[in-house]
């Protein structure tokens, strides 16, 4: 009886404060054992790593200056203010960090993982499960899944090379060419330079400095810098001048911009033609920003029409229950 009557109490507690009491023989050994969790790997970093990620290299310091002189449309801050990213804990930016969230919500698990690693091979027209892997560096959080080493990073860059192989057929395009706005520390420029022997050009760029310097470095270090480049943000409109670009890319990173520099943006995309525009927003279905702002009448006023909206997973199921669901958005010029 007091056992009960407790138990009433301690769940309107917890109710009270958006939290549900819940029988721990209902919950998974990993939600309850501490040990299970994912570990960071890549902590024994070579050489000269932390030497050269560091918040004051000449390099970073520039882009910061640089940076801050640009458009202050684009460069002034909705989600990545000064404080977003930790320069102390640079070297490890392929953790979970603002570049890519990997642990942490409902389904960023080794259950939801393991059901996007399944999903995967069965709907991977370019074979990319066997032809990419993951090496574990720079901090990334790893889980063991279908006899393999897999990571957020190296799921999503799949699961996206192919979502725009079905629909543009991208390994049969002549010198193909892409622009990735907001392309992060370049993890899907890595991908794809990997995945796609007739990709000529990959263009990185980002309004955050750190997101520059970083990007540059990985680039570098992964020895793809023939096809992929970071280009500074003061850079990309030069260099857009000379060189045709196929698609535009920004994964959720739209999402967490001003409607101001979504719009700057947008304009620089139009102005050079770029013929189709592929989006995966935080927001699932509407193309919101993180303060709920649409920018879907922005894309459509440059003249750009939707083509294709798909949910990450094509089973209901697994895109409640699966790793990271969304929704991805490819848009084209209309002539």
């Amino acid at each position: 009886m007091i056992r009960k009557l407790l138990g009433n109490i301690f769940r309107k507690i917890a109710s009270s404060v958006g939290y549900k009491l819940v029988p721990e023989n209902r919950l998974f050994d990993f939600q309850t054992q501490p040990s299970l969790q994912p570990k960071q790997f890549g902590d024994d970093l070579p050489k000269g790593f932390a030497d050269d990620l560091n918040p004051n290299h000449p390099k970073l310091v520039e882009y910061q200056e640089r940076y801050d002189m640009f458009d202050s449309r684009v460069t002034s801050p909705s989600v990545w203010t000064s404080d977003r990213l930790s320069l102390e804990k640079m070297a490890y930016f392929r953790g979970h960090s603002a570049f890519l969230y990997q642990i942490g919500s409902q389904n960023r698990n080794i259950l939801g993982y393991t059901l996007q690693a399944y999903y995967i091979q069965n709907h991977d027209p370019l074979n990319l499960w066997h032809n990419l892997e993951e090496d574990g560096d720079f901090g990334v959080i790893m889980y063991r899944a279908a006899n393999k080493s897999i990571s957020r990073d190296y799921l999503d860059s799949i699961m996206e090379i192919n979502f725009l192989e079905r629909n543009l057929n991208i390994s049969s395009q002549d010198e193909l060419s892409i622009l990735d706005v907001g392309a992060g520390y370049g993890r899907l420029a890595y991908r794809m330079v990997s995945a796609l022997p007739n990709l000529i050009t990959y263009f990185c760029t980002d309004a955050v400095p750190i997101s520059t310097f970083i990007c540059e470095y990985y680039i570098n270090h992964k020895g793809i810098q023939k096809k992929a480049q970071s280009i500074p943000l003061d850079e990309i409109e030069s260099e857009l001048k000379n060189t045709s670009i196929d698609i535009a890319i920004n994964i959720h990173s739209f999402s967490e911009c001003t409607i101001k520099a979504i719009d700057w943006w947008l304009s620089l995309i139009k102005q050079h033609k770029i013929p189709y525009i592929f989006i995966v927003p935080n927001s699932g279905k509407q193309l919101l920003t993180n303060d709920k702002k649409n920018f879907h009448s922005l894309i459509k006023e440059k003249g750009y029409q939707r083509i294709t909206m798909e949910p990450k997973y094509d089973d209901p199921n697994l895109q409640r229950y699966a790793a990271n669901p969304s929704y991805y958005h490819l848009f084209k010029l209309q002539e």
